[in-house]
């Protein structure tokens, strides 16, 4: 099995398309960087007054809830915001400045949506690519398993998107110490259950990526399934982009009027939800959510293999 995902690793560097995707990840944060540094050299910080300025804000957060429903997600996301504000008050831990390493770092998550592109569109056209390049045949007289073979493609897809964001922190963490110095360890507060507590901003770091990884692998896993159903490369990667573009939005304004919306995969991929304070919907916990999540990957997975090993080829 090793050698087999060795060779499909193979296969994906010597096209042209992992390198630009890399070349475009690399700029984006070198000049992320730069521009953050050229346009406002001392960051922002808090002046001496910074407590009277965060009584300030959650006052005039605290008017405009007052006119919302309380089922809004600006309204939970105001609700949030006064209490880390609340926190910081009561413990005397004033906000960080915005131009430091680890905030260059955390300010680098937009950037997952690049990744989540490239694996995304690598999982729709991992088997159907076969089939519309007539290669099927070729890989089928070989002296290997269906199971296998999908096998491997599956764990080439698992792989390369934790060593994909793995390379996003490695190169945010450089950029920014060349840029912004070796940046005091603060600790870094977290609204989780409606409570605040201080955690390593490492800890913090690593826990967010590790769960941009896992819903990347989620998306990407209806994608996979989708191009073991489908021989054709358009209709299976058009249809997983709109699903990555659109499930989210859906499911938010759905799950503002129907519980059952919680069952759905797509409403407890994003497992960061939980420890940014942004639960889509009440009475949804980590653990329910991991547990919808793996559910569903074994469903798709097992729709996958037993498609793919029972689908008529012709050799």
């Amino acid at each position: 099995m090793l050698r087999l995902i060795q060779n499909e690793y193979k296969k994906i560097f010597s096209h042209y398309g992992i390198y630009l995707m890399l070349g475009f990840l690399v700029i984006f944060i070198v000049g992320h960087g730069i521009f953050i540094k050229m346009h406002s050299e001392h960051g922002k910080s808090y002046e001496s007054n910074w407590k009277q300025e965060l009584q300030m804000q959650n006052s005039k957060l605290i008017k405009e809830s007052q006119e919302m429903p309380g089922n809004f997600l600006a309204y939970e996301y105001n609700k949030k915001t006064i209490a880390l504000n609340e926190y910081r008050i009561q413990h005397n831990i004033p906000p960080e400045n915005t131009n430091s390493l680890w905030t260059f770092i955390l300010s680098n998550k937009p950037f997952l949506s690049f990744i989540s592109l490239f694996i995304i569109a690598l999982a729709a056209t991992s088997v159907s690519s076969e089939f519309n390049r007539g290669t099927i045949n070729l890989i089928m007289v070989r002296p290997i398993s269906r199971f296998s073979f999908l096998l491997s493609r599956y764990m080439l897809i698992v792989s390369l998107c934790f060593i994909l964001i793995i390379m996003l922190v490695l190169l945010s963490i450089g950029v920014g110490y060349l840029l912004f110095g070796n940046s005091e360890l603060n600790t870094y507060l977290v609204y989780h259950n409606g409570q605040v507590f201080e955690e390593g901003v490492v800890l913090y770091i690593s826990r967010y990526f590790l769960f941009a990884a896992i819903d990347i692998i989620a998306i990407s896993s209806i994608a996979f399934m989708r191009s073991t159903l489908f021989q054709k490369n358009t209709l299976s990667l058009v249809m997983s982009l709109c699903i990555y573009f659109t499930a989210g939005t859906t499911m938010r304004i759905l799950a503002q009027k129907y519980d059952w919306t919680k069952y759905i995969i797509f409403s407890n991929t994003d497992l960061n939800m939980y420890y940014t304070g942004d639960i889509l919907i009440k009475g949804m916990s980590l653990s329910f959510s991991i547990t919808i999540v793996l559910l569903y990957l074994f469903a798709f997975l097992l729709i996958s293999f037993t498609t793919f090993i029972k689908r008529d080829i012709i050799t």
